[in-house]
């Protein structure tokens, strides 16, 4: 008797490959996008405090 043999994915090294490339690109770019979306929140940050500091001082003087 022969049973059919389940495809496993680490007895296919190409599928395997595959695999962890995809899962490396996916992770690279949510990188990415955390990085940019980090990047414009903490310049707008910057932005607002140097704005406030200076709306304080020319209000102060």
């Amino acid at each position: 008797m022969h049973r059919p043999r389940r495809p496993f994915p680490w007895r296919q090294p190409f599928m395997l490959l595959l695999t962890g490339i995809g899962i490396v690109l996916l992770l690279f770019l949510l990188s990415k996008i955390l990085f940019v979306l980090f990047y414009l929140s903490g310049g707008f940050l910057i932005i607002a405090v140097v704005l406030w500091l200076l709306w304080r001082w020319w209000w102060n003087s």
